[in-house]
């Protein structure tokens, strides 16, 4: 996932058009780059709040409200507040200093008067934005709590059930249009690009959805397991042996290892071990249905 991360700003360079007041734009652009920033992005961020969902409901279920909140703020706010100094200081000198090379102009100056603008409040906490979105997440989190107690548990019982009932069976459809109706109040389909103290709601929207869907998994834990193989089919591997002579797929293995002549040998053995091994203790692994 962060290797992405650093993908999709490499390629962020290389887009045709330049957005987000990116400083720089190479001369040899395209659109190819253009649609990997989409793609990363539209990927990338899901995906990494429904991670923090799912682990700050494990943080809640093992300490509580209360502590989850104090650990989160040791481990993210107080991250946030000493880095966000330190990079905006640094991102001062560095973007000014790249814009100088871009093949075309900025679509920003990059100089006091306007870091000093109201422009420059949607840019405040840069690329921390979403160290900052994700608090404001688990406060939001930590206030339903109280809210979501008071519903019968019967209720919340049957919440769950229908979830893990429903989640392979067209729920992730679902959870697919609702964020393709977010992502079309949205500027682009590359989910718009805000860093500032006041996200827009479709933004945090959108993140909360995700929060919540990965909370919801941790909640049902057994959900998880459909996402481990295709829906009806199950690989069962088992020892392999031949009734006649007895030599356990180990040995093949083991053959593979030696060389590739005894391996491509011992391959062929494997093959004709496993199709005559219907009648042995040992059967081999296969596709069944689950």
């Amino acid at each position: 996932m962060m290797m992405l991360g650093l993908v999709r700003h490499a390629a962020v360079s290389y887009v045709p058009t330049v957005f987000f007041e990116w400083p720089y734009r190479d001369a040899q652009a395209d659109m190819l780059a253009y649609w990997v920033v989409v793609f990363i992005r539209v990927f990338h961020l899901p995906v990494f709040f429904a991670i923090a969902g799912f682990f700050a409901a494990y943080l809640v279920e093992k300490r509580g409200t209360r502590e989850f909140l104090r650990q989160r703020w040791s481990r993210i706010g107080v991250p946030f507040l000493v880095a966000w100094p330190v990079l905006a200081v640094t991102m001062f000198f560095i973007v000014p200093f790249a814009a100088q090379f871009s093949s075309t102009p900025p679509n920003a100056a990059y100089n006091l008067s306007e870091l000093t603008s109201a422009r420059a409040l949607e840019h405040l906490f840069m690329h921390l934005w979403f160290l900052y979105d994700l608090m404001i997440l688990y406060v939001a989190a930590s206030a339903l709590r109280p809210v979501a107690a008071r519903i019968p548990a019967g209720v919340r019982a049957w919440a769950m059930d229908f979830f893990e009932r429903r989640v392979h069976r067209g729920g992730i459809a679902v959870l697919v249009l609702v964020t393709g109706i977010i992502l079309y109040r949205m500027e682009s389909w590359a989910i718009d690009y805000y860093a500032g103290p006041f996200p827009p709601p479709r933004l945090l929207a959108l993140y909360g959805l995700f929060f919540g869907f990965g909370w919801m998994l941790l909640r049902r834990r057994e959900t998880l397991e459909g996402f481990k193989r295709p829906r009806g089919f199950s690989w069962r591997p088992e020892p392999c042996a031949s009734s006649s002579t007895g030599i356990p797929s180990k040995s093949v293995a083991r053959s593979f290892r030696r060389g590739r002549a005894q391996g491509l040998a011992a391959g062929q053995a494997a093959s004709i071990i496993c199709g005559r091994s219907s009648s042995s203790r040992y059967p081999c692994g296969s596709w069944r249905m689950a």
